[in-house]
């Protein structure tokens, strides 16, 4: 797991930039923010494969 993560702490603001991890074999890049207010939590989460995948299963 790679994670390059900025953290606004005072706005509650996560800022995940070239971040990565490995599932199952599958190599997965994560860019995006996640918010935290006092109501919700907001995503906007951005999740690539830099190649094809077989055999996952809906």
């Amino acid at each position: 797991m790679k994670v390059a993560l900025d953290v606004g702490s005072d706005k509650g603001l996560f800022t995940f930039r070239e971040s990565g991890i490995k599932l199952s074999g599958l190599d997965l890049k994560i860019d995006g923010t996640i918010q935290n207010s006092e109501k919700d939590v907001d995503l906007d989460l951005k999740i690539t494969s830099p190649g094809q995948f077989y055999g996952i299963a809906s």
